[in-house]
């Protein structure tokens, strides 16, 4: 039987909207969450935006410590009058940019994370990598399906592209949006990322590689050779790319995130040259 929804927030709190916040209430889906998670007790989980802390006393029952930041002072402050455990600390700071070096080494992460912010805060880990091991995120579902895109799909994108190379994303279960309030307009979806001990190719110059991709992504209808003229004069992409098979007739959703590291190491290489 599903077990009973409770609100999970109350006395006069009101969500506020443009923080993105809506609190999870169902708790059947908590328990799904924490069973995929797959906590351990020697685990150190940080938590972004813990909220009302439905999740968050879940996770300390069954982990050795729990680091949850959160924004809102006044979740804060209920927070560390909710959660007394000596293995839970409430820090109020802006996720982005809080000092990780502050943190303890390896962690797993756990996070709702707000539409608005979801892209910067996955940036940020990502960026970050070698300090976690696992990343479990509550997401849009529109958003979520970027994150594990392939090839030749509508959501394949520059950050599939970012995902793929420092983790590796996993798609665990859909959660309806009526298992938050506020409800929000969308389904959510509940993802894991591997994060990888190292990039998954070799890159000479990842600020070059990336600003390739999004140059790419940004003009996806047109063909790889046009794409990519910001980088480079059109005969220096057109040799690369015949150096490395690749057709000029490609977009850029047809190039595999190997294809990009190729380009851009090989491209790298000839401006270098020149």
């Amino acid at each position: 039987m599903r077990e009973k929804k409770s609100k999970g927030y109350g006395g006069g709190f009101v969500p506020r909207k443009h923080w993105g916040q809506h609190f999870l209430v169902d708790s059947h889906i908590v328990q799904k969450i924490l069973r995929a998670c797959d906590l351990k007790p020697y685990d150190k989980v940080l938590e972004i935006g813990p909220g009302s802390g439905v999740l968050t006393k879940e996770i300390a029952r069954r982990v050795e410590q729990v680091i949850a930041i959160e924004k809102d002072p006044i979740l804060c402050s209920r927070l560390r009058g909710d959660l007394s455990t000596p293995n839970t600390t409430i820090i109020e700071a802006d996720f982005l940019k809080y000092d990780f070096e502050r943190l303890p080494k390896p962690l797993k992460v756990i996070g709702n994370l707000p539409y608005y912010i979801s892209t910067p805060i996955l940036v940020r880990l990502l960026e970050h990598h070698e300090n976690f091991t696992e990343g479990f995120f509550t997401l849009q579902w529109e958003f979520g399906k970027r994150l594990v895109a392939g090839i030749s799909t509508k959501d394949y994108s520059a950050l599939s592209c970012l995902v793929q190379f420092y983790a590796e994303p996993e798609f665990l279960f859909k959660i309806k949006k009526t298992c938050f309030r506020p409800v929000p307009k969308i389904d959510s979806c509940f993802m894991k990322l591997q994060f990888l001990p190292d990039c998954r190719f070799e890159v000479k110059d990842r600020t070059f590689f990336f600003n390739l991709i999004r140059e790419a992504f940004q003009q996806r209808r047109k063909k790889i050779l046009n794409s990519l003229c910001g980088s480079a004069a059109k005969e220096t992409i057109q040799d690369v790319l015949a150096s490395l098979k690749i057709s000029t007739e490609k977009r850029a959703g047809d190039l595999t995130l190997k294809n990009y590291a190729d380009i851009a190491n090989a491209l790298l290489q000839k401006l270098n040259n020149q």
